[in-house]
């Protein structure tokens, strides 16, 4: 539908030509008819973008924390105080200045990436690791010999510091009107089955255990997040439903999509403090995993962290990221809003262009 906006440069093109045959030449109506033309691909181009952009997360661990001293330079620097008529300086000046360097804190990640870090995390994870070493910078300072310290990770599993990062990627999924036909959930429904919206990404801070709070259970969870995420490249949740029936973690699978195309999501239902039903929203081909899971975890006692423990193994040993270049042949159709502005954008440029080229002959005959 956007493109039936190329009538509008087109209908332009044969409206100058008719009227206005002598003001506006070839190379004009040529100028008429693209301009708008390339108005209609870049608003195609930015609603399916806007469209398909989609948000998963990334997980790694904190391998190691250094914390940089305050410290200051004397930069030697000569100005020129006059100069002669040719621009040529005849007389320099000295200024030198003092430039300080503010202490700062950051982590290195198990996939080498450095991240900002604050000095009462810092303190924190030197506590936790129980090393912190001393380390000589040997700079060549002005008055304040600033100096580090490194505290490194102690490999202890429940010592792990786990780092959570947001990442875009293309979702054709979520924005197909034929492939997958996911239901509209209301906000009636979101309200009365109690469905989750997707937890806020802290790095150093989130949240993957959803619907109880559980402070040792989703410190667990984080920690297999960290170490599977980069072997694995998944992202666990774990969503707990209490008094529910089955058909809510169904009604979370539309209202979410199925998920992200890294994410493993284990549904729980619980009564009476037990488990009744299990499910897993997952876009992996690995039909087995998601059965094995769910299986395993029905017929545990309610203990988060073991269940937990046993899917981290379960995913650690099957689970396969589902490729999403596998849905590049999904057609993706801009919106009727989208395609009402694209009209609407075309109309002014080519009504503007259409101006420029005939008030601009105008006047350059008088």
């Amino acid at each position: 539908m956007i493109y039936f906006s190329l009538i509008i440069p087109l209908i332009t093109v044969i409206f100058l030509s008719w009227k206005f045959p002598k003001q506006v030449v070839l190379w004009e109506r040529l100028l008429v008819f693209i301009v708008p033309i390339i108005a209609i691909v870049v608003s195609k181009f930015l609603s399916v973008a806007s469209l398909t952009n989609d948000i998963e997360y990334w997980n790694s661990y904190c391998l190691n924390s250094t914390y940089y001293e305050y410290w200051n330079e004397w930069i030697i620097k000569k100005c020129c105080a006059e100069e002669d008529t040719n621009g040529n300086c005849i007389e320099w000046e000295d200024c030198s200045y003092e430039e300080e360097h503010q202490a700062y804190w950051e982590v290195v990640d198990n996939i080498g990436k450095t991240h900002k870090y604050d000095q009462c995390s810092f303190e924190q994870a030197a506590k936790i690791w129980n090393n912190r070493k001393f380390m000589d910078m040997h700079r060549d300072y002005h008055t304040k010999d600033g100096d580090a310290y490194i505290t490194k990770y102690d490999g202890i599993f429940e010592h792990t510091i786990p780092i959570c990062e947001q990442h875009t990627y293309k979702n054709k999924v979520q924005c197909s009107r034929s492939v997958f036909n996911f239901e509209n959930v209301d906000t009636s429904e979101i309200r009365i089955y109690g469905l989750f919206s997707y937890p806020d990404c802290n790095k150093f801070n989130y949240n993957p255990l959803l619907g109880i709070i559980n402070d040792s259970a989703n410190y667990r969870l984080r920690c297999h997040n960290s170490y599977l995420g980069n072997l694995k490249q998944v992202h666990m949740m774990v969503l707990v439903f209490n008094n529910q029936p089955y058909q809510v973690a169904l009604k979370q699978e539309q209202l979410w999509k199925k998920g992200n195309k890294n994410e493993f999501i284990l549904c729980i239902g619980i009564k009476d403090n037990k488990i009744t039903w299990t499910y897993i929203i997952s876009w992996t081909d690995e039909e087995l995993l998601k059965i094995n899971v769910a299986k395993k975890a029905k017929k545990m006692e309610y203990n988060l962290t073991a269940i937990i423990d046993m899917m981290a193994k379960e995913v650690n040993n099957n689970f396969v990221r589902k490729k999403f270049a596998d849905f590049n042949y999904i057609n993706v159709e801009p919106t009727t809003t989208a395609v009402i502005i694209t009209f609407i954008i075309t109309l002014i440029v080519a009504v503007g262009i259409s101006l420029y080229v005939v008030l601009n002959d105008i006047k350059s005959e008088r």
